[in-house]
């Protein structure tokens, strides 16, 4: 009863949508105190993106169109949800929110920094041919660098060029030999 009166009262007084507040305080919940993994801040926002994919409409920018969706129907300001997991530290969060903010080069450098295949999962969304190719392009020096392999000597070992190439096989003809003239073949 109380929360129900005071929710009403932010409405009246200061216009603010009800449903909109209810959102930023779980939200600001669940960056704050859920558990490391963000189990549950994850559960609500990678079905943002999941959703904005499957409803596609190839002349629209998905991302744009299913934030104006989320800030129309439940007043969520993705602006908010960022600052959220920012000042908490919620990086698997900040990489779907980056997603649906439109920021695929943020979104895969953080994704970068947490786990390998979600940055390829990243890569492989945009529709663009040339965001897709520099999203690679990203992934495959970040793995080149972890690998220690340098454009200007041959690599250690033959599995750091596995690792390589099996990474341009991932990107699905996104990236080639020609695309990564960094890696010279050399017997």
């Amino acid at each position: 009863m109380v929360i129900e009166n005071y929710l009403q009262r932010m409405e009246a007084e200061l216009g603010c949508n009800a449903s909109a507040l209810v959102y930023h305080t779980y939200i600001w919940l669940l960056a704050k105190y859920d558990d490391v993994r963000e189990e549950k801040l994850l559960n609500l926002v990678r079905p943002w993106v999941e959703s904005a994919i499957t409803n596609t409409n190839p002349n629209v920018n998905i991302y744009i169109e299913y934030a104006q969706l989320l800030q129309q129907h439940n007043g969520i300001e993705l602006s908010y949800v960022l600052r959220c997991c920012k000042l908490y530290d919620r990086t698997t969060s900040l990489v779907y929110i980056y997603i649906l903010l439109n920021l695929p080069q943020q979104s895969v450098k953080i994704a970068l920094s947490i786990d390998l295949s979600l940055a390829m999962y990243v890569a492989s969304l945009p529709q663009e041919p040339l965001i897709k190719k520099k999203l690679w392009i990203m992934i495959a020096f970040h793995v080149m660098e972890a690998c220690g392999i340098s454009a200007l000597g041959p690599s250690n070992s033959a599995n750091e060029v596995k690792q390589v190439l099996s990474l341009i096989g991932a990107s699905n003809g996104v990236l080639s030999l020609g695309v990564c003239s960094i890696v010279k073949c050399s017997d």
